[in-house]
This record gives structure tokens, sequence and C-alpha cells, in this order.
């Protein structure tokens, strides 16, 4: 009786260790195929930024445009700037997802984090819609935020596809300059079509065909 009884235990130990012997294999299996779209979804980022940004004009003076948005007085200053933190800046670029479902180091994430931790407004996740051309559709859904041509200071200021081609681009009005020019921060903006990837700058830019986006 006591062997048949202990047989019974390692027979229910051993199914016990089967099953999670699957459980963990399908996990790295799920956890495999996680990435493998993730490093899709990068690289196929990465494309349509090159491919906008191959047309844009620069020049020495910080000066330029890409497709029809107008630039001025560009100024870079390296992988972290404007207050976003270390545990994003100081990873390789779109090696993190942060709070908001987009990848670190984006125009979008820095644009993100800086509404709810500089200016004090709710963002909502985006849920994989968070492309910069999406934020005019995706953020009043998402956070409840108000869209419309008005720049202010604490908005995000969008160039959608129709402006630059590619994902499009956000950046953060940080403040309204005379002339229909507006001053931003931004992050992943770049002079040449192949980097360098994920730095801030600031900017000003001509505010005529952009879409600003104030949320609560």
């Amino acid at each position: 009786t006591d062997e048949q009884a202990q047989k019974q235990q390692i027979d229910t130990e051993q199914a016990q260790s089967d099953s999670l012997l699957a459980l963990a294999q399908e996990n790295e299996s799920a956890a495999n195929q996680q990435v493998q779209q993730a490093s899709a979804q990068i690289n196929s980022l990465r494309a349509a930024q090159a491919a906008s940004f191959a047309r844009l004009h620069f020049s020495s003076n910080g000066a330029g445009s890409d497709g029809s948005l107008q630039f001025r007085n560009l100024s870079f200053a390296g992988s972290c700037g404007g207050g976003y933190p270390g545990s994003l800046c100081g990873y390789e670029t779109d090696s993190l997802v942060d709070s908001w479902g987009l990848y670190n180091r984006e125009c979008v994430s820095y644009a993100a984090w800086a509404m709810v931790y500089r200016f004090g407004h709710s963002v909502g996740n985006f849920h994989g819609q968070g492309n910069a051309y999406e934020w005019p559709d995706s953020a009043p859904r998402f956070s409840g935020a108000a869209v419309d041509s008005n720049p202010s200071a604490g908005s995000v200021a969008i160039a959608g596809q129709g402006m630059i081609g590619g994902v499009g681009h956000a950046m953060v009005v940080e403040s309204v300059l005379g002339g229909g020019w507006i001053h931003v921060s931004q992050y992943n903006w770049w002079p040449t079509a192949n980097g360098p990837y994920g730095l801030y700058s600031t900017m000003d830019v001509k505010a005529a065909g952009l879409q600003f986006i104030h949320f609560n």
C-alpha cells in the first residue's frame, strides 16, 4: 500500500513537472514570437522614418525643410534632454516600451512623457496606434484630447503624412513665436537619412499645416 501511494505521488509530481515544462516551452515560444514581431515593427518604423527624412533639406545654420514643414534654429543635445528620464533615454532607441505603449527615444514617447510629467496632463495608452500621424485620431479616443490648428505652449504639434510622409512627427510646443513660428522640443529628428537616431533637439517650426493636440 505504501509503495502504491509513493508511486502515485511520484506520478503526480512527474505530471506536474511535465506540465510546467510544457508551459515554460509555450511561454518561451510566445516570447520569441513577440520579439520577432517587435523587431519587424521597429524595422518597418525605421524604414518609414528613413524614407521621410531622405528628402529633408538641411543647412549648416540649423534651418531647412522636410516636405512642406519648415524649420530653423535646430540644436541637438545628445541622447538625453528636456527632462526625459534616464530609464528611457539611457538605453538604445526602440529597446524599451514606455507606459503609453510607445518605443523609447522616439518623438511620440518623449511627447507623451512631457505632457504628463512636465505639463501635468493625462495621457492614456495608445494601444498600438501611437505613430505620430495617428495621434489626431487616437489621442481623443484614448485620452479625451482636443485637436485643432491653434498652437499653445504645452500642446503637441503633429506633422502628418501629408506634410512629411513616413509615420509623421510629434513635437512638444514650448512657446508660440511671432510670424507664424513656434518653438518646439523633440526626439528623433535628424539632419540626414542615416541618423543618428533618438537624439533630443529643439527648433523653431512654421505652424501652418500642423495639427495641435491639447490634452486635459
